[in-house]
């Protein structure tokens, strides 16, 4: 990425889609290039884990079935990899719900690995169903089951290309759409989709 190109320039590089397969083929998809300065994981870490480390990190937390959906890989090699990444204090995993699957989130270890620009994700339980719904929908839009597609993005990452404009001096992007203020009073507020 070159200095002199703008904000826009650079995200729109770094967002072109590519297929699962293309994931073991070592080019660059949407997820593993989404505010992320392409900087080495230290260690062992492999192409393959920083592609799981940029997915994971582009949203709230992701179910290790869903990383499977990503890679299209057997649920043993899915488990080592996740293993490995929390071994390595790169990724935890946590039930957050009794009877659930547990979920798995990027650690600012993590972030700081594949140079995110992205804060570290925070999570609010009432939510859970919905961002269980919302990765899938990602995936099957990654995947290209709505066609074809130039690139995918979840809402955290329209968040933090806003938040990037925005601190960079630059205008938003145009992701959120303005909300009127509750009750008359306050400040206009932002929405942005579940996934773009």
């Amino acid at each position: 990425m070159g200095p002199g190109l703008s904000w826009r320039a650079r995200w729109r590089r770094t967002h072109s889609r590519h297929r699962c397969s293309d994931l073991r083929a070592g080019t660059r998809n949407a997820c593993a290039r989404s505010l992320h300065g392409g900087v080495s994981v230290k260690g062992s870490v492999d192409d393959i884990d920083r592609r799981i480390l940029a997915f994971i990190g582009a949203h709230w937390f992701v179910l290790a079935a869903h990383v499977q959906a990503f890679l299209g890989v057997e649920e043993e090699e899915n488990a080592d990899r996740l293993r490995g990444l929390e071994a390595g204090g790169l990724v935890r995993s946590e039930r957050l719900l009794r009877g659930r699957a547990s979920s798995v989130r990027i650690t600012g270890a993590g972030l700081e690995a594949i140079g995110s620009l992205l804060p570290a994700p925070g999570f609010d339980l009432g939510g859970y169903r919905h961002e269980v719904a919302v990765v899938w929908l990602w995936v099957a839009a990654w995947r290209g089951a709505f066609g074809e597609a130039e690139r995918v993005l979840s809402r955290r990452e329209m968040q933090g290309v806003d938040r990037a404009a925005r601190d960079a001096g630059g205008e938003a992007s145009g992701f959120a759409v303005s909300l009127p203020a509750r009750g008359g009073s306050g400040s206009p507020g932002l929405c942005y989709p579940d996934v773009g």
